[in-house]
């Protein structure tokens, strides 16, 4: 113990506790406390100096060596490797530098595998030989490692470096196959040599997608993180490079077929729609349907005869697309509503813009005007009362009274229509506006006015007549709607009478055949085509159409009805007597046939026009295989113009007969007798026999809903205009007699 700098005691032991003890004071202190001897450095440096270690100039003693071996190797590896041998000739070899992977391999036996651990044990050994590791590259590069015994190591360090940067030096040997970058180069192939896209890139990399990092990936195939992130998408989705799952396509049923069914059966009727005859809606392949009212109008009407049915979104959303077209002026769809109609109406406008210079007046003209426009186009028909059976009543209101129209009523009429009593106010209150000289003309636009009025009542009735028939089906009869079209025009032209008269080419004669199951609530329709080179449409070619339509159907109904225009090739005396002969020929009666005005009758066969193109189904030649003395000839039925309805019945007082009248369901029946039918009669009518082609299938049915059976509700007005009643009586009768 020193006091003062000088030493003053001496204290001698076997152990620091046992000298601090001889010293006496602060007893309660260890001695290893105080000397420092417990303190974690002191204690790391006394073990360090325990560890066995040899340099390499000491590896030929045996003692240390097998101490080194021991502390180190022993637990970790085989007993049987020759481990002294290694670092002997490793020391008696002039290089300094070995590569210690492929060097201690030639120690083990031949399929034996140094594990991690047993690998460490080997590093740690030479460590404490005095060996150090002066590998280049990481072991991510390679698992080949370089060592050195060399006291100095820096210098074979910096050889090595230099060697392996200049890319002089391989991390693998010429005989090692390096599959990890065989893999990765060959998956960078495999991406860049596919497309993008879910059914490429993306598919090839979900194979490994799950299995690496981001950082990985991007680092050995060259790709972005994006690409990374839709490729463990598409895994977890579809599974490791499968085939992309279909997603299902969900269907939402916004209407019930009932619904559907209702909706369909509202704009076939010809009261609400006309039909294009050529143009078809790209999307659903349907024809083009002219809504004569606006959607707002149309809901109200759909509302009130399905008041059940689709709600007025689900409605709007089906008139969506540009298959159903609203458009104001539809005159180019009949030559009759262009002409007395919107033309005459458009001529008005122009008269009174010209000779009345008052701009008020002039206002209160062309208003007025165009409020007969609208409620002649579309709120007229609504007062005519038509069953779904196709049958009218007495009206109190004479200007609504179809019976009155058509010369069939004697009921007193005790109102007169306040809105069309303001077609005749009107012209009588533009003639008081103009000058005398202009009466003529005012006169002649009002006869053309009432003309267009007597038209649209016209096809109003008649067009009821197509659902009648329709309604009138069961499973013992059949509905024939007949037409013919002579050629196929190009879809950038119009089917309006001005331009379609006179049509050439090749003659195409339509049958749609509508039957009904029974107990079904729907109409099965068939399209029968007929061509011919022939362009001639004559009462022969119309028979045998109908002829091979009777003969190649499976199940033969007991009658048929048919509805056709008035056209000379149905509507004349050969085939009215042609008809008489049916129930002789096939054993079927024709109940009756039905002649509307043209284009009136072809609401579903201008559907079928317009989705045909040139696809004919069945075709029957006429000409030469004809011959001419087979058709037989006949004389011309007195009248036959003026009647649009014939039966021929098979039972009763009448059977055998023909009969006729002006119109369907209307007035007295005209009677021919067989005697008369056969005076008119120049040779025997016989049989068609023409040749025709194999029927082909359709791939889908046809089928529509049976068409909406309650009718239409008259509003009376309660104002009586006796004289001009029956002036308006007077026009309207007398403008029928021109059809």
């Amino acid at each position: 113990m020193y006091q003062d700098f000088e030493l003053r005691y001496t204290y001698t032991g076997n152990s620091p506790n046992d000298v601090w003890q001889k010293v006496g004071v602060l007893q309660e202190h260890r001695g290893v406390d105080l000397f420092g001897i417990s303190h974690p450095q002191i204690h790391t440096f006394i073990q360090t100096q325990l560890i066995p270690r040899c340099p390499p100039d000491e590896w030929h003693f045996i003692n240390k060596m097998q101490a080194l071996w021991n502390y180190h190797l022993r637990k970790f590896t085989l007993a049987s490797i020759k481990w002294n041998e290694f670092f002997i000739e490793w020391y008696n070899e002039t290089k300094t530098v070995v590569e210690i992977t492929t060097s201690l391999k030639k120690l083990y036996p031949p399929n034996y595998i140094i594990k991690e651990r047993e690998m460490r044990a080997w590093r740690t050994m030479l460590n404490h030989a005095g060996c150090t590791n002066i590998t280049p590259y990481t072991r991510d590069v390679s698992p080949y490692e370089f060592w050195t015994r060399s006291g100095d190591p820096s210098c074979d360090r910096e050889i090595l470096h230099f060697l392996y940067t200049l890319e002089f030096l391989h991390p693998f040997p010429g005989q090692y196959r390096n599959d990890g970058d065989i893999f990765w180069n060959c998956f960078h192939q495999a991406l860049e040599a596919n497309k993008k896209g879910y059914d490429g890139k993306r598919r090839i990399l979900s194979i490994i997608a799950e299995k690496f990092s981001y950082n990985i990936l991007m680092e050995k195939l060259k790709i972005a993180q994006g690409t990374i992130f839709e490729a463990k998408k598409y895994a977890r989705i579809n599974g490791p490079g499968c085939v992309v799952i279909e997603k299902p396509i969900r269907k939402v049923k916004r209407i019930t077929s009932e619904q559907k069914q209702q909706f369909d059966s509202f704009f076939q009727d010809k009261a609400h729609v006309i039909m294009s005859s050529y143009k078809t809606d790209a999307k659903t392949g349907q024809p083009v349907v002219y809504l004569k009212n606006t959607k707002n109008l149309l809901w109200e009407k759909f509302k009130e005869n399905f008041p059940n049915g689709i709600k007025r979104i689900t409605f709007y959303t089906q008139l969506i697309g540009r298959q159903y077209i609203y458009r104001e002026d539809l005159g180019g769809l009949c030559f009759t509503c262009s002409t007395y109609g919107y033309e005459t109406f458009e001529e008005i406008i122009n008269l009174i813009k010209e000779k009345i210079n008052d701009v008020e007046l002039q206002d209160i003209f062309s208003q007025r005007c165009h409020f007969l426009k609208c409620y002649l186009k579309k709120e007229y028909e609504e007062h005519l009362v038509v069953t779904g059976h196709g049958i009218t009543s007495h009206d109190p209101c004479i200007n609504h009274c179809l019976l009155y129209a058509f010369g069939e009523c004697n009921t007193p009429h005790t109102h007169v229509c306040n809105e069309c009593q303001k077609i005749f106010q009107f012209f009588q209150d533009l003639k008081n506006n103009l000058g005398l000289s202009y009466h003529e003309e005012i006169q002649e636009y009002q006869n053309r006015i009432l003309y267009y009025l007597a038209h649209q009542t016209r096809k109003t009735y008649l067009n009821a007549q197509f659902n009648a028939a329709l309604l009138d089906l069961n499973e013992d009869s059949a509905l024939l709607v007949v037409d013919y079209k002579m050629k196929i025009l190009p879809k950038t032209a119009r089917e309006t009478k001005q331009e379609f008269f006179g049509k050439k080419g090749w003659a195409l004669h339509t049958v749609l055949l509508y039957t009904k199951p029974k107990e079904s609530f729907e109409i099965n329709i068939q399209a029968i085509d007929h061509w011919s080179t022939d362009a001639r449409q004559d009462a022969w070619f119309s028979a045998c159409s109908l002829h091979s339509v009777i003969e190649n159907l499976d199940i033969k109904p007991k009658w048929i009805s048919i509805i056709s225009d008035n056209g000379p090739h149905y509507h004349n005396s050969e085939l009215m007597i042609i008809m008489s002969k049916w129930y002789e020929w096939y054993g079927i009666q024709v109940k009756k046939w039905i002649f509307l005005e043209a284009s009136k009758a072809k609401t579903t066969v201008d559907s079928h026009h317009a989705q045909i193109s040139l696809s004919i189904k069945r075709y029957i030649r006429i000409g030469g295989e004809i011959q001419e003395e087979n058709k037989g000839k006949s004389m011309t039925i007195p009248g036959i113009s003026n009647w649009f309805e014939w039966t021929w019945p098979i039972e009763g007082e009448d059977a055998g007969y023909i009969k006729a009248r002006a119109m369907p369901n209307v007035g007295k029946w005209t009677l021919f007798s067989p005697a008369h039918i056969q005076k008119l009669l120049k040779g025997e009518i016989n049989q068609p026999s023409p040749q025709v082609s194999e029927t082909t299938k359709p791939k889908s049915p046809w089928k529509i809903p049976i068409p909406h059976s309650s009718g239409k509700v008259a509003n009376i007005g309660s104002t009586n205009y006796n004289k001009i009643a029956q002036k308006f009586r007077q026009k309207f009768t007398k403008n029928f007699s021109g059809y």
